[in-house]
């Protein structure tokens, strides 16, 4: 059976994806995870470093399917039988969707407002309670003409103190139920962190090596993933200074993976890459990152302000075309969510352009952006780096023209990819397959 269903039975989760495969007697192997158990809890974190039930792998697609909904949509599309879990009628198929996800946000919501009702109920229950039981209980005293008025004002009061005295966890509980809140989020958080250094110690590492070659070279270098699998395979990858290089794949083959060992922010893996000693290296993500601050401050990242006069960062955002942000650019916000995805892009091509780097690697960092766009940065990183290497992921033919070498990423194995020179006019044959196929 190429199907292993990994859970816990204390999971309501995972009962929701077992169901699913008893429903429709699909062939799979259960494995319990014992999480009391070191050795089983350490297997599962390197099969999944999430570290979440349920999951469902499976072997024949080399695949590892997270979370009871993804699984369902799954099983459904890959292993489907005498129940479809997914209506073909598309509305339905969303409403099924939407429910399904947010369910437990609503389930959760009215869990809250029943505790927040509960506890509500006791301590305000509590406190107006208090008011009257001296009453109660001296009252008969009084009335009896045994105990003046003033002498059962005395006793409400003197009550009122040792009842206030006594009632700090009541009074408090709340405050007492968000410390602790807190201090598993931080707990969780800080136990999170201790695991990924502990595996970032005991798992093959790329060796970033700075020397005095002069070339930037990679050689019979894997990159993997945490759980030791690996995903791409180099060999004799070099790029010399100035040069242009253009690497494709298909989605999913590990493109961001390499660049982001390349680098030297991804160790998972084995091998070294070798980089001339003192080289300035910088890479720009997809989907650039944007500290809170000024627009100013976010250009200079991930250097502080300073680093640049205010002449140079407008003289470059004129240049990358955010000249409408120049009045904005000393005002502090949250950039990240009030700029588009193309705005973001030229703010990291500006980066580039500000720090000058020897060895620039863009992971589709003009993804966003129109096809003119996209050319006129690249025209400008030519034009103001002339001596840096620059080295790009993309799936765009347009950018053939920007670059002089070419590598693809080919399979080699289910999961596994190895990099290969390549030539433009195959990526332009890809791209045109691309495009029949979807049309």
């Amino acid at each position: 059976m190429s199907l292993t269903l990994h859970f816990h039975p204390l999971s309501s989760f995972c009962h929701k994806a077992l169901i699913a495969l008893y429903e429709n007697d699909t062939p799979f192997t259960p494995k319990i995870v014992n999480l009391q158990d070191d050795a089983e809890r350490a297997a599962f974190r390197a099969l999944w470093p999430i570290g979440k039930f349920p999951v469902l792998q499976d072997a024949a697609r080399d695949r590892m399917v997270p979370e009871s909904s993804i699984i369902i949509e799954y099983l459904d599309r890959h292993y489907p039988g005498k129940t479809r879990f997914i209506p073909e009628n598309p509305d339905l198929a969303r409403e099924t969707r939407l429910r399904d996800r947010f369910s437990w946000v609503i389930r959760n919501w009215y869990d809250i407002m029943r505790r927040r009702k509960r506890l509500t109920f006791l301590t305000a229950g509590y406190s107006q309670v208090a008011i009257i039981f001296p009453f109660l209980v001296v009252s008969p005293v009084y009335f009896f003409g045994s105990m003046t008025l003033g002498g059962l004002m005395q006793i409400s009061s003197a009550f009122g103190q040792v009842q206030s005295a006594l009632s700090f966890f009541v009074t408090a509980y709340t405050s007492i139920a968000d410390w602790k809140a807190v201090l598993n989020r931080l707990a969780g958080f800080d136990a999170s962190i201790g695991w990924a250094e502990g595996l970032d110690g005991t798992a093959p590492r790329v060796e970033v090596v700075a020397d005095g070659a002069r070339n930037f070279s990679a050689d019979d270098l894997s990159v993997g993933l945490p759980n030791g699998r690996q995903i791409v395979q180099v060999d004799g990858f070099s790029i010399e200074p100035g040069e242009r290089v253009l690497v494709t794949g298909p989605s999913g083959s590990g493109k961001t993976s390499l660049f982001r060992a390349l680098g030297g922010v991804w160790p998972f893996g084995d091998g070294a890459i070798r980089i001339p000693k003192g080289a300035n290296v910088l890479v720009l993500p997809q989907r650039p990152y944007l500290p809170l601050g000024t627009l100013r401050g976010a250009l200079a990242y991930p250097g502080p302000e300073e680093s640049f006069t205010h002449a140079e960062i407008d003289e470059v955002v004129d240049a990358v075309g955010l000249s409408p942000l120049r009045e904005q650019l000393d005002q502090t916000a949250y950039w990240s969510d009030k700029l588009s995805g193309g705005e973001k892009q030229r703010l990291s091509i500006a980066r580039a352009l500000l720090q000058k780097p020897d060895w620039l690697f863009l992971d589709e960092a003009t993804s966003a952006l129109d096809e003119a766009s996209e050319a006129e940065l690249y025209r400008l990183l030519l034009k103001r780096l002339p001596d840096a290497a620059i080295v790009s992921i993309g799936h765009r033919s347009s950018l053939v023209q920007f670059h002089g070498r070419f590598f693809a990423l080919k399979p080699e194995a289910p999961g596994r990819h190895r990099l290969a020179e390549s030539k433009a006019s195959d990526i332009e044959e890809d791209e045109r397959d691309l495009t029949a196929a979807s049309a």
